[in-house]
This record gives C-alpha cells, structure tokens and sequence, in this order.
C-alpha cells in the first residue's frame, strides 16, 4: 500500500532538497494556500483550518507540514504550528486518503 500513497505524494508534493543533488523522501505542499491532510481508518474528517496570510504567519512561525516516505512502515509526518514541532508517525495501511486543498 506503500507504494500507492508514495506515488501520490511524489506527484502533488515538492522535494525537499536536504543535501544538494542528492535525491530527498522528504516533501512539503506546493504553493502558500495548498493545504494536506492523511486521512486514517479512524473516519475523522478533519476541520478546515482558518486562511492566514504572510503577515499573520510571521509572528509565530506559521504552519508547515512535511511528509517523509523513507519508511517502509510509516509515514513520517513533521508539523510545526506557531513555534511548537510534532511528529507523527502513521502506518501506510492505516492511510485511508490523502486530501489536498487549493491544489490545481
């Protein structure tokens, strides 16, 4: 199931380069409004978050997600909200979507 969601991923996501010319398993939303979420079989569907612009955001740091495929049995999500950091590791068999706003 791995192998879906990564695809998936590689197609709507950008690359985080973390070392120069080396491939990465790391990536970030494209564009400043594009917004991602990992849906699990736990059936919750997450609540929208308010837009915030640049000048909202600079103060307390933002909201950045990161997802990380290099796992064979997670994948590896990296969120940092304000100042605050939290990583989440999901089971890829626990993925039921990936939904991704403001993506065209």
């Amino acid at each position: 199931m791995k192998a879906n969601w990564e695809r998936i991923i590689r197609e709507k996501m950008q690359p985080i380069e973390l070392i120069p010319g080396a491939g990465s398993s790391v990536y970030k939303v494209r564009g400043d409004k594009t917004t991602v979420w990992a849906l699990t079989d736990l059936g919750d569907f997450p609540q929208p978050m308010p837009p915030l612009d640049k000048h909202e955001m600079s103060p307390t740091g933002g909201r950045e997600v990161s997802f990380d495929v290099a796992d064979p049995d997670f994948l590896v999500v990296h969120k940092t909200v304000g100042v605050a950091e939290y990583t989440h590791h999901i089971p890829w068999e626990k993925i039921v979507d990936l939904v991704f706003r403001g993506v065209s």
